[in-house]
């Protein structure tokens, strides 16, 4: 079994999608403090957010990915 066969027999269950959604929403919050005048003030800060953003929504990206076989984000 690949991990493309895992991730596509869980889509359908209620627990994959809740997972789904709690990473979409911690990416939202980031996306947030991205935006906060507070957060900005430090690179390091900025640096950090951008960094669990692109986590976010890489994971986001692999997991929750249509079945496209010309995808270029195909785990």
């Amino acid at each position: 079994m690949t991990i493309q066969d895992a991730v596509a027999g869980l889509k359908d269950q209620t627990e994959f999608k809740a997972i789904i959604k709690f990473i979409n929403e911690q990416k939202e919050s980031c996306l947030l403090d991205f935006m906060d005048y507070q957060h900005i003030d430090s690179p390091e800060k900025l640096a950090r957010l951008s960094g669990e953003i692109a986590a976010f929504h890489r994971i986001i990206t692999l997991l929750d990915e249509k079945d496209d076989d010309h995808s270029a984000s195909k785990i």
